[in-house]
């Protein structure tokens, strides 16, 4: 007896948090989908340009507020869209915005380590 009502009890607060969860998953959707893309944008491309993903970003949020207010796609998908819509875009955007290069002062070597007397023996023999 004491279990069912503990059961009913907890159905019906879940029952509440729909609108919570709902909720979270919107503001998960807007924001983490393009952060997780500009990740995947500098680890898995070479031409992924901060430019691009800011393309990329403007395209994910107004395409994810138009999926959550005029649509009926599950809230679930949310997060999926918005990082596709951001990654893809990105990317595209990425190929066609002149890339700046990266500046000296945030590089943390400026080119090949030099060249010590250990590794010279190794590539010319003892």
């Amino acid at each position: 007896m004491v279990f069912g009502v503990t059961a009913t009890g907890t159905a019906f607060y879940a029952a509440s948090l729909q609108q919570v969860l709902r909720a979270a998953q919107f503001f998960l959707g807007l924001f983490t989908g393009p952060i997780l893309a500009i990740f995947m944008l500098g680890m898995l491309t070479r031409r992924g340009t901060f430019s691009g993903w800011l393309v990329g970003l403007a395209a994910a949020i107004s395409t994810s507020l138009w999926v959550q207010r005029q649509t009926t796609v599950h809230f679930v998908y949310y997060f999926p869209l918005s990082f596709l819509v951001a990654f893809g875009v990105g990317y595209a955007a990425s190929l066609f915005l002149k890339n700046s290069g990266s500046r000296p002062e945030f590089c943390l070597r400026q080119g090949p380590p030099p060249m010590t007397v250990t590794d010279a023996e190794e590539t010319n023999g003892p």
